[in-house]
C-alpha cells in the first residue's frame, strides 16, 4: 500500500468511492489458476498444513487476530491474503445457489436478496476448512467488524513491476 502511495506518476486518490468487485472476479483472483477447492501448494504428503498459508481460527499460524499484509505466501498470482485473514466484501446480491447466475463475470445484481450481499474468502475466526476458493457467506451491508473487509488494489501499467 504504502509503494503505491510513494510510486512516481502513481495517481492519488482516496479509497472511496468504493468499487466493489463482483463475484466471478474475486474468485478468479483466489483460485490463481487452480481448479481444487483449495488454492494453495500441497506440503510433503501427510504434513499439509493450511495454517502457513492463510491466516484462520487457531493458534498454528502465529496470530491471533488479523495478521499484517504479506504475513503468508502470495497465490500464484502475486496477491496476498486471497483466503483468510478477513472476509471480502462483493457486489452480488445473495442467492442460495447459482441457477441464472450471469455467464460474463458480471456481478449478479438482481433476484435474489439483494439487502444482504455475498461476502467471501473467510477470516481468522473459521476453521481452516473454510479456506477454500468457492467459500461464500452473506451479510447485511451495514455490518462492520475487524473480520470483514473489501481489497485495496491498483491497477499496474503495461512492464510495471508488481
Amino acid at each position: 500500500m504504502r509503494r503505491a502511495a510513494t510510486s512516481p506518476g502513481s495517481p492519488r486518490r482516496p479509497a472511496s468511492p468504493t468499487a466493489w468487485s463482483a463475484r466471478p472476479e474475486r474468485e478468479y483472483a483466489g483460485r490463481a489458476g487452480s481448479t481444487g477447492p483449495f488454492p494453495f501448494p500441497f506440503d510433503q504428503e501427510g504434513e499439509y498444513q493450511i495454517s502457513k498459508h492463510a491466516n484462520t481460527y487457531g493458534p498454528r499460524d502465529g496470530f491471533t487476530y488479523t495478521a499484517p499484509v504479506g504475513s503468508f505466501p502470495a497465490n500464484a498470482f502475486g496477491m496476498y491474503d486471497m483466503h483468510g485473514n478477513v472476509y471480502e466484501w462483493v457486489e452480488d446480491c445473495w442467492h442460495t445457489d447459482y441457477v441464472g447466475a450471469p455467464t460474463d463475470g458480471s456481478a449478479w445484481t438482481t433476484g435474489g436478496t439483494c439487502t444482504h450481499r455475498q461476502i467471501r474468502g473467510n477470516d481468522y475466526l473459521e476453521p481452516p476448512i473454510f479456506s477454500r476458493s468457492g467459500n461464500r457467506n452473506e451479510r447485511e451491508p451495514d455490518v462492520r467488524g475487524d473480520w470483514l473487509g473489501f481489497r485495496v488494489a491498483r491497477v499496474l501499467q503495461d512492464g510495471e513491476p508488481n
